[in-house]
């Protein structure tokens, strides 16, 4: 064998060795990692990637802001639940209509940006709903999602893209400048206050009907 094809063949057994290696961690790192497991391991079975964290319905509302959520203002939530994003001084995500069986979201963290995605195994009757309080936010996108309800939300500006959402309600909020899009007909129920704060702008088929 020539030094050249003997390096060319060194060169592929590495790389198809690094790619072993990435996905025997990644799946150790999805079987294992949990809401409650030391950062040092999270980084060392992540190869230094965002992976997924599991937030229970057992992990308290601090600690699951303070392990994922502290400091977003980028919100992607998909799912078969609903999800409630409300105006708050801290940062919070609880379960509060959660009963019964355990609950569970996978979230995943980069930079200002936070995916939410439901469990399926955990969440199968599709019953479970997500209070997210946050005291800054730009832009949610939510995806398949049940219903969500924006609430008491402040800010010069606030982007909105709705997915094959079933409903959508803005409640009491104080944002300035509001651009809401829709894939597909959508009712968008809205408040007096939130109409009187702000202007919205339209994209896609949003039907705006009047909430109490």
């Amino acid at each position: 064998m020539t030094p050249v094809r003997r390096d060319i063949r060194n060169t592929m057994l590495a790389l198809y060795g690094g790619v072993l290696l990435f996905v025997a961690a990644n799946r150790l790192h999805a079987a294992v990692v949990d809401s409650d497991t030391p950062e040092w391991l999270r980084a060392l079975l992540s190869l230094g990637l965002d992976g997924y964290t599991m937030i229970r319905r057992s992990t308290t509302p601090g600690e699951a802001a303070d392990r994922v959520f502290r400091d977003v203002t980028r919100l992607n939530v998909s799912g078969d639940f609903t999800v409630e994003i409300i105006g708050a001084a801290e940062y919070k995500v609880s379960f509060p209509a959660a009963e019964g069986a355990a609950r569970r979201l996978r979230a995943r963290r980069k930079g200002e940006e936070l995916w939410l995605q439901d469990d399926a195994a955990s969440n199968a009757d599709g019953g479970l709903t997500v209070r997210i309080e946050t005291p800054a936010i730009t832009q949610v996108v939510a995806t398949g999602l049940r219903g969500v309800t924006l609430r008491g939300l402040q800010g010069k500006h606030l982007d909105v893209e709705l997915q094959d959402v079933g409903w959508a309600r803005l409640q009491q909020n104080a944002v300035a400048h509001w651009k809401l899009a829709a894939d597909e007909p959508l009712d968008l129920h809205v408040d007096q206050a939130t109409l009187a704060a702000g202007q919205l702008q339209i994209v896609g088929e949003l039907v705006i009907r009047a909430d109490q």
